[in-house]
C-alpha cells in the first residue's frame, strides 16, 4: 500500500463517519482496572482491529493484549502502549 493510498483510506474512514462510530462504541465500554467489560472489550474491540491491521492478538491473564506484526526480519520492532 502506498502513502498516498493509506491517506486517502484514513481520510475515508473519518469522512463517511465510521471512526465516530466505532470510537463511541468503544468508549462505551467500562475499562476500569479488574472490570469485567476489559475482557469484553478486549475480545470484541481490540483482537479484531488488530486481525485487520495483520497482526496476531493474544489476551493474557491480567486484562492485557499483546498483538505482533511481523513485516520482516530486517526491519526494526516498535512496541506501542
Amino acid at each position: 500500500m502506498t502513502r498516498a493510498a493509506a491517506i486517502a483510506g484514513a481520510v475515508e474512514y473519518f469522512d463517511v463517519g465510521a471512526f465516530r462510530s466505532d470510537l463511541a462504541r468503544r468508549v462505551a465500554y467500562r475499562t476500569e482496572a479488574g472490570h469485567p467489560d476489559v475482557n469484553r472489550y478486549l475480545v470484541e474491540e481490540m483482537a479484531p482491529a488488530a486481525l485487520a491491521l495483520g497482526a496476531e492478538p493474544s489476551i493474557l491473564p491480567g486484562q492485557f493484549l499483546i498483538a505482533r506484526r511481523r513485516e520482516s526480519a530486517d526491519l526494526p520492532t516498535v512496541l506501542m502502549y
